[in-house]
């Protein structure tokens, strides 16, 4: 019998779910949830954590239950778990010969933040920029990852785009992870009666990994020049701003007066969308696929906080489709336009496999997971 663990090192929420396909999975193999967090001393209390979740409390109890399940069975890992943490678990996962399979969403971002730094290095100074240019450089990459990590990797990487090749043995393309997202949506209907704009929020000023610096953003001051602009495109267009909030935002109704306030409905949101306004987001690539028109906000609080590499991010993936990233401290102003051809582009490089188009994710890691087993 083949079990199919999946280990996050944070508390697992409902996005994990989705993000590692773990209900897809479930139809063909026998699954279970583990939740290391304990592990690395990560003790947040989020929204939405998963509760099915089996919750291991250090690396002895690690090791002793990893091996009694593959007396019985044949085990594959699938993790999130980024490499630099991956290394405290991969000593007992190497030994016990388990197949480790890395579905990440976070690698295209800290690719999309290098490429962007070194882009703009006068929004981000030149020390970020010098830090930048070593982990996007290959050659300078690869020799700090060894000096980091050592011959610690995964064995597979199951991505649309190969970011960072150092990090595993075998390369598997699939299509990005919004991708059955964004199928999904096509047979959906629409949530919100009549036109809207949407924000896709990031959660700058709540999430925990932001929150936590000094430097945080200042969460009153932030919401304040939102709500301003919100105001300005209803004015402008005739519509409303809805909130997709962020699975790690903490909202309540008056942060956002008299604006629809949604959770985890982003892709159907996108889909009925007139325009869409965002920082980074892995939706963005949601936007690409159904091609809607979007801008990018910015502003200097944002770039001189703890939240810059999603900001920066943000803005470079918009410089890669043409679109039009916004300063929240300026009055200019231009209209939502789809430049047609550097969505195709991007998509084409970034977040399809083209020879699967008929394919789901879900398909594709399903048949790589029964090839595995063989």
């Amino acid at each position: 019998m083949t079990k199919v663990l999946f280990l996050t090192n944070i508390p697992m929420i409902r996005q994990h779910r989705i993000d590692m396909y773990v209900d897809a999975i479930a139809k063909h193999f026998d699954v279970e949830l583990w939740d290391l967090s304990q592990i690395y001393g990560n003790n947040e209390i989020l929204n939405e954590m998963v509760q099915e979740c089996i919750k291991i409390k250090d690396i002895y109890l690690f090791s002793e239950k990893l091996k009694e399940i593959k007396l019985d069975n044949e085990v594959f890992v699938i993790t999130n778990i980024l490499l630099h943490n991956l290394k405290l678990i991969y000593p007992i996962l190497h030994r016990l010969n388990i197949p480790i399979i890395n579905i990440n969403k976070d690698s295209s971002a800290a690719w999309m933040y290098s490429r962007g730094a070194i882009c703009h290095i006068k929004m981000v100074g030149l020390k970020k920029f010098a830090k930048a240019f070593i982990h996007y450089n290959p050659i300078l990459r690869r020799l700090l990852s060894y000096y980091r990590n050592g011959n610690v990797k995964y064995d597979f990487q199951l991505a649309s785009y190969n970011f960072y090749p150092e990090d595993s043995r075998c390369f598997v393309k699939i299509h990005n992870i919004k991708y059955d997202e964004f199928r999904a949506s096509q047979n959906e209907q629409s949530i919100i009666s009549g036109d809207y704009i949407l924000f896709i929020d990031a959660a700058l000023a709540d999430h925990p990994m932001f929150s936590k610096f000094k430097n945080g953003l200042n969460r009153s001051k932030y919401l304040t020049q939102l709500n301003q602009y919100f105001a300005e495109l209803e004015n402008k267009y005739g519509m409303p701003v809805v909130i997709s909030a962020h699975p790690k935002s903490n909202y309540s109704q008056e942060d956002f007066p008299r604006r629809q306030i949604i959770s985890y409905k982003t892709p159907v949101l996108i889909r009925f969308a007139k325009y869409i306004v965002a920082h980074y987001s892995t939706s963005l690539y949601d936007v690409i696929l159904q091609k809607k028109p979007l801008k990018v906000l910015y502003s200097r609080d944002m770039l001189q906080s703890a939240c810059y590499n999603t900001v920066i991010t943000g803005i470079q993936v918009a410089n890669y489709i043409a679109a039009e990233c916004v300063d929240l401290d300026r009055a200019t102003r231009n209209d939502f336009f789809v430049s047609e051809k550097e969505y195709e582009m991007f998509t084409k490089r970034f977040l399809l496999n083209e020879d699967k188009m008929t394919q789901s994710n879900g398909d594709l890691i399903i048949s790589f997971l029964k090839d595995l087993q063989e």
